[in-house]
């Protein structure tokens, strides 16, 4: 389109793309035919924040997606239902993968102690739960194929460290 289209993504049946564009003035979750010949339809609306990178759930009912501000959103496509989910005091939420049955998100968020811990969210209960300790940084979740296992980076190490200014930690 002439507006800002950005951040496409297929649907996992190949039938239609996701995106974020601003055609309407303000960022927003579209989707289109992937043969792109259908006009977009707009799946959202009313946001006033920078949206990011839509995420499919591998049944194709829900997409993820986050702003500007930290906050993670959840749509349910056959009703254009959005739901937040998790705001991150510090800053966005930039990866959230889906669990191979659609029925969890994973996805990082800040902690008070500096650290970032690896959250999942349940499409069940609608309940969010932190599933990595606090006191170490927690990174990149990411799914078996099964949807058996989360795996993530952690850093589980303790060093202190001399200053250049100062020789105690």
């Amino acid at each position: 389109s002439d507006a800002h289209d950005r951040f496409a993504v297929w649907s996992p049946d190949g039938a239609t793309i996701a995106f974020i564009s601003d055609m309407d003035g303000e960022d927003e979750v579209y989707r289109i035919n992937q043969d792109g010949l259908s006009k977009p339809e707009e799946l959202t609306h009313g946001f006033h924040a920078m949206l990011y990178q839509p995420s499919w759930a591998p049944d194709g009912k829900r997409i993820a997606f986050s702003d500007k501000d930290g906050k993670l959103y959840v749509l349910n496509v056959d009703d254009k239902k959005v739901t937040q989910i998790a705001q991150n005091p510090r800053g966005r939420i930039d990866s959230y993968p889906w669990s191979a049955d659609g029925g969890h998100l994973a996805f990082t968020m800040d902690e008070p102690s500096g650290f970032t811990c690896i959250y999942v969210w349940s499409v069940a209960d609608g309940q969010v739960h932190r599933v990595t300790d606090p006191m170490y940084d927690s990174s990149e979740p990411a799914w078996d194929m099964e949807g058996n296992y989360l795996y993530y980076i952690g850093t589980r190490e303790y060093q202190p460290q001399l200053s250049g200014i100062e020789f105690n930690f």
